[in-house]
């Protein structure tokens, strides 16, 4: 009994390495249904105009993310984001949906003028490491500073963002691994 317990733990240690091993530089490794990780993710303003921002779906299902209006952004914009914090769901086995808060604050005086709630519907490829969608961005407007209204409340008065359409399409790619060393000339 104890030799067949031996050959079954040597097995078992010889699968999990061959199972562990890392692939090959320039090959994926499928997802299977892994939605976390971390994406670049584009807001598709216009025709030829992208707005990227950082995310990562956290595997507890919260989102944090850098806007790309986070430091600047766009010439001439009147307002400053802070970093992205939310939760996402799955709704199916290669779709989920996530909802974003961020404050808004006045690039000039650096003041808070409201917050920014985003509302996404992402369908993700085959392999998953790459998805694409509808983004919903909203507003909620602070009457002054100190008196924001509670973004939690179900009866805030979220509104599109002025001067903006309703949705947007949105794209993803997962951020993957990069070999260490130096770059090829």
């Amino acid at each position: 009994m104890r030799h067949f317990a031996r050959i079954a733990v040597a097995a078992a240690a010889a699968l999990a390495m061959t199972t562990v091993s890392a692939p090959a530089q320039g090959l994926s490794i499928p997802r299977w249904g892994q939605v976390w990780g971390t994406w670049v993710h584009q807001v598709q303003m216009g025709p030829g105009m992208k707005m990227p921002a950082l995310i990562t779906l956290n595997i507890d299902g919260t989102v944090t993310g850098a806007p790309g209006l986070m430091f600047g952004g766009v010439p001439d914009a009147t307002v400053t984001d802070t970093p992205v914090f939310g939760v996402w769901q799955r709704t199916g086995w290669q779709n989920i949906a996530s909802t974003s808060l961020m404050m808004v604050f006045d690039r000039k005086s650096g003041l808070l003028t409201g917050f920014r709630r985003s509302r996404t519907s992402l369908d993700f490829s085959d392999d998953f490491n790459s998805y694409t969608g509808t983004e919903f961005l909203e507003s909620l407007t602070c009457t002054s500073p100190l008196t924001c209204p509670d973004p939690l409340d179900p009866k805030a008065a979220w509104e599109p963002v002025t001067g903006m359409p309703a949705s947007f399409p949105i794209s993803g790619a997962r951020v993957e691994l990069v070999k260490t060393g130096p770059l090829k000339p």
